[in-house]
């Protein structure tokens, strides 16, 4: 049988044990498969295979994909709430300085943005008398 038919029918297996478990009163259960033990914590539903290894029984948890997203899942939630700390704290500390509303964006005045389109519109000028330049020390003449 291939090993995740062999997990899945022990899962099934295990969890129907695990509501005979809960009414007596232990937390693992154990189940024989293939070499060794199948181990379910019928608190948190982990399943580990355990395997006798010298005098002794080594149980590692077997791969699932639901323990790799829950930690995902409790890792963003912890995000989410430091995040959310944070925008609360900047918040307040634009309440305590007189702005109780979010950040809005100045724009430059209409001064400003004339002071900048002379500049580049000068920048410009100056580039294609440049390039005339070069052009006519060249012999050639090409518009711009």
């Amino acid at each position: 049988m291939r090993p995740i038919v062999i997990v899945a029918m022990l899962a099934s297996s295990l969890c129907a044990a695990s509501a005979m478990a809960a009414d007596q009163g232990g937390r693992y259960m154990m189940s024989p498969s293939g070499e060794g033990f199948a181990r379910l914590d019928t608190e948190t539903g982990v399943i580990a295979m355990c395997r006798p290894e010298g005098t002794e029984l080594a149980c590692k948890a077997a791969s699932d994909d639901t323990l790799k997203l829950q930690a995902e899942i409790d890792r963003l939630t912890n995000e989410n709430l430091a995040l959310t700390e944070e925008l609360e704290q900047a918040r307040i500390a634009g309440a305590v300085a007189g702005n109780a509303a979010a950040p809005t964006l100045k724009l430059p005045s209409e001064a400003e943005v004339d002071k900048a389109m002379s500049f580049v519109e000068k920048l410009i000028r100056r580039f294609k008398a440049l390039v005339d330049d070069l052009n006519r020390d060249n012999g050639r003449t090409m518009p711009l």
